[in-house]
Protein backbone atom coordinates (compact mmCIF):
# COMPACT_ATOMS: atom_id res chain seq x y z
CA UNK A 1 0.00 0.00 0.00
CA UNK A 2 1.57 3.26 -0.89
CA UNK A 3 0.10 6.41 1.20
CA UNK A 4 0.96 10.02 0.80
CA UNK A 5 0.73 12.71 2.84
CA UNK A 6 -2.69 14.49 2.72
CA UNK A 7 -1.68 17.65 5.54
CA UNK A 8 0.81 18.38 2.38
CA UNK A 9 -2.21 18.70 -0.04
CA UNK A 10 -3.80 20.68 2.18
CA UNK A 11 -0.71 22.97 3.33
CA UNK A 12 -1.58 22.07 7.01
CA UNK A 13 0.95 19.84 8.71
CA UNK A 14 -0.60 20.43 12.07
CA UNK A 15 -2.52 17.28 13.17
CA UNK A 16 -6.31 16.47 12.40
CA UNK A 17 -8.91 16.67 15.27
CA UNK A 18 -11.15 13.55 15.69
CA UNK A 19 -14.07 16.07 14.29
CA UNK A 20 -11.75 16.97 11.30
CA UNK A 21 -10.86 13.19 10.68
CA UNK A 22 -14.15 12.01 10.83
CA UNK A 23 -15.38 14.90 8.37
CA UNK A 24 -13.07 13.74 5.81
CA UNK A 25 -13.75 10.32 6.41
CA UNK A 26 -17.60 10.48 5.30
CA UNK A 27 -16.54 12.73 2.61
CA UNK A 28 -15.14 10.08 0.98
CA UNK A 29 -18.39 7.59 1.96
CA UNK A 30 -20.43 10.53 0.35
CA UNK A 31 -17.89 10.19 -2.86
CA UNK A 32 -18.66 6.58 -3.10
CA UNK A 33 -22.40 7.24 -3.63
CA UNK A 34 -22.13 9.44 -6.29
CA UNK A 35 -20.45 6.36 -8.17
CA UNK A 36 -22.98 4.09 -6.68
CA UNK A 37 -20.21 2.17 -4.37
CA UNK A 38 -21.96 2.22 -0.73
CA UNK A 39 -19.08 2.33 2.13
CA UNK A 40 -19.10 3.52 5.86
CA UNK A 41 -17.21 5.95 6.52
CA UNK A 42 -15.33 3.79 9.43
CA UNK A 43 -15.03 0.92 6.75
CA UNK A 44 -13.61 3.47 3.29
CA UNK A 45 -9.98 2.17 2.47
CA UNK A 46 -9.00 5.70 0.72
CA UNK A 47 -7.97 7.58 3.88
CA UNK A 48 -6.33 6.70 6.96
CA UNK A 49 -4.94 8.11 10.32
CA UNK A 50 -1.34 8.05 11.91
CA UNK A 51 -0.43 10.15 14.32
CA UNK A 52 -3.81 12.35 14.03
CA UNK A 53 -2.20 13.19 10.71
CA UNK A 54 -4.55 12.20 7.35
CA UNK A 55 -2.44 10.01 4.51
CA UNK A 56 -4.44 9.00 1.15
CA UNK A 57 -4.14 5.52 -0.05
CA UNK A 58 -3.08 6.10 -4.27
CA UNK A 59 -1.71 2.80 -4.56
CA UNK A 60 -4.38 2.26 -6.79
CA UNK A 61 -3.28 5.51 -8.94
CA UNK A 62 -0.14 4.33 -9.13
CA UNK A 63 -1.47 1.10 -10.59
CA UNK A 64 -3.41 2.59 -13.24
CA UNK A 65 -1.95 4.11 -16.39
CA UNK A 66 -4.03 7.41 -16.50
CA UNK A 67 -3.60 7.38 -12.82
CA UNK A 68 0.86 7.38 -13.01
CA UNK A 69 0.10 10.46 -15.23
CA UNK A 70 -2.12 12.32 -12.64
CA UNK A 71 0.18 11.74 -9.94
CA UNK A 72 2.76 13.16 -11.61
CA UNK A 73 1.67 16.11 -12.76
CA UNK A 74 -0.70 16.60 -10.05
CA UNK A 75 1.51 15.38 -6.89
CA UNK A 76 4.69 17.27 -8.22
CA UNK A 77 2.53 20.96 -8.39
CA UNK A 78 1.78 20.32 -5.09
CA UNK A 79 4.95 18.92 -3.06
CA UNK A 80 8.09 18.87 -5.43
CA UNK A 81 9.72 16.58 -2.54
CA UNK A 82 6.99 14.45 -2.71
CA UNK A 83 6.39 14.14 -6.49
CA UNK A 84 10.06 13.48 -6.83
CA UNK A 85 9.19 9.98 -4.44
CA UNK A 86 6.47 9.30 -6.31
CA UNK A 87 7.99 9.33 -9.69
CA UNK A 88 11.09 7.04 -8.12
CA UNK A 89 8.40 4.67 -6.92
CA UNK A 90 6.78 4.44 -10.11
CA UNK A 91 9.78 2.15 -11.14
CA UNK A 92 9.30 -0.27 -7.93
CA UNK A 93 7.83 -3.84 -9.07
CA UNK A 94 5.87 -3.98 -6.21
CA UNK A 95 3.51 -0.62 -7.91
CA UNK A 96 3.30 -1.74 -11.58
CA UNK A 97 0.63 -1.04 -13.28
CA UNK A 98 -2.06 -3.83 -13.81
CA UNK A 99 -4.20 -2.59 -16.72
CA UNK A 100 -5.89 0.17 -18.21
CA UNK A 101 -8.80 1.86 -16.98
CA UNK A 102 -12.06 0.07 -17.42
CA UNK A 103 -14.80 1.23 -19.50
CA UNK A 104 -16.82 0.49 -16.62
CA UNK A 105 -15.37 2.84 -14.64
CA UNK A 106 -15.05 5.64 -16.94
CA UNK A 107 -19.11 5.39 -17.41
CA UNK A 108 -19.52 5.30 -13.54
CA UNK A 109 -17.67 8.28 -13.16
CA UNK A 110 -19.47 10.21 -15.90
CA UNK A 111 -22.67 8.96 -14.21
CA UNK A 112 -21.57 10.71 -10.81
CA UNK A 113 -20.21 13.63 -12.83
CA UNK A 114 -23.54 14.08 -14.11
CA UNK A 115 -25.66 12.94 -11.40
CA UNK A 116 -23.59 15.61 -9.02
CA UNK A 117 -24.26 18.56 -11.35
CA UNK A 118 -27.90 17.81 -11.70
CA UNK A 119 -28.13 18.54 -8.37
CA UNK A 120 -25.38 21.03 -7.29
CA UNK A 121 -24.67 22.89 -10.75
CA UNK A 122 -27.93 25.11 -11.00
Amino acid sequence: MLLLSFGVWQGMLDPYTPLGQDIFSHLISGMGKLFNVNVKPEEQRVLFTAGDRLFVNITGLVRNPIGRKVLNVFVSALDPVSGNIVKGLLTDPRFAETGNFKLRNALRLIRGILSFCEEHCS
